[in-house]
């Protein structure tokens, strides 16, 4: 399937290359540039980020592709990617992966703890609740000239939770209408203390936002605005059909990562015997959540 549509995008760039060049001649026509070594790394981040995770290959394809070109492609404006799907899944890992490809440092919240309550775009900007400049925000930490703005949220799904149902819905719909923006502009306003005048321009060129969810895409649709969906919806990449295959491949990931962890080790892998797939899959057949699974 990839070879046909690495092969189509290749026909097309021709294609547009000698319209252009019929109405403007060929001295005045700048020739696409060979796609092999871009189609080429496409194929290595695809292959580091599906390996053992039973997740849609084609879908992993997607986040390949974005990530591919958010890191190699000159923009002006950030790349935003959404990996929404069950917890307990390869989805988790996939994420994990993506921010190891990051080539600057990432700046990750866990929304779980940092953003649960009414104002989750204050805490990210250092303006909370409209107090610009009372805090730092988490989001506007200055980097190096060269330095590409790199950013996770993880557990978006508990994004306002401490607060009542009305402002949780207010919470979220802010935070999506903030990236919606960011992503349009390219760049936002950031609070420091420490500065004078307190507000700054972060510049988000080139900058990549990652964000995890446990929400289908049906169900973020709810959580934003009709302007915020229509500029973010084609972000989302919806692993909402996880097979327990992924699940079980999951748990093994989880095992590795927390004795890589403790034991400072690199590139563990777990491997489980048939029996114990089996024995795993029996009780997600059962009804048990993945996510569940996963913290027994």
């Amino acid at each position: 399937m990839f070879p046909e549509i690495l092969a189509l995008r290749r026909l097309r760039e021709e294609v547009d290359f000698a319209e252009t060049a019929a109405l403007f001649g060929d001295e005045v026509t700048i020739a696409p540039a060979s796609t092999s070594k871009a189609d080429q790394k496409r194929a290595e981040v695809h292959e580091f980020l599906s390996k053992d995770l039973g997740l849609d290959d084609s879908l992993v394809f997607r986040v390949a592709s974005q990530l591919t070109d958010a890191l190699n492609v000159p923009s002006d404006k950030p790349t935003v990617i959404v990996l929404s799907g069950a917890g307990g899944t390869g989805v988790d890992t996939l994420y994990e992966r993506v921010l190891k490809l990051a080539d600057a440092p990432v700046t990750e919240v866990q929304a779980a703890g940092q953003l649960r309550g009414k104002d989750p775009v204050g805490y990210l900007t250092g303006s909370p609740e409209d107090h610009p400049g009372i805090v730092k925000g988490v989001w506007s930490e200055k980097r190096a000239p060269d330095e590409r703005f790199i950013a996770a949220i993880d557990g978006v799904e508990h994004v306002g939770t401490s607060v009542d149902a009305d402002e949780r819905k207010a919470a979220q719909a802010s935070l999506w209408s903030f990236l919606a923006s960011a992503q349009r502009d390219g760049r936002f306003r950031g609070f420091d203390p420490n500065e004078a005048g307190a507000a700054r321009r972060v510049d988000l060129s080139n900058g990549l936002i990652v964000l995890r969810t446990t929400q289908e895409a049906k169900d973020l649709r709810k959580t934003m605005t009709p302007q915020a969906w229509s500029r973010l919806s084609s972000r989302i990449v919806d692993f909402s059909e996880v097979s327990q295959e992924s699940a079980v491949a999951q748990l093994g990931h989880a095992v590795a990562s927390q004795v890589e962890k403790l034991y400072g080790l690199s590139e563990v892998r777990v491997q489980m015997s048939g029996d114990m797939k089996e024995f795993l899959s029996s009780i997600l057949q059962s009804g048990l959540p993945a996510d569940q699974l996963h913290d027994m």
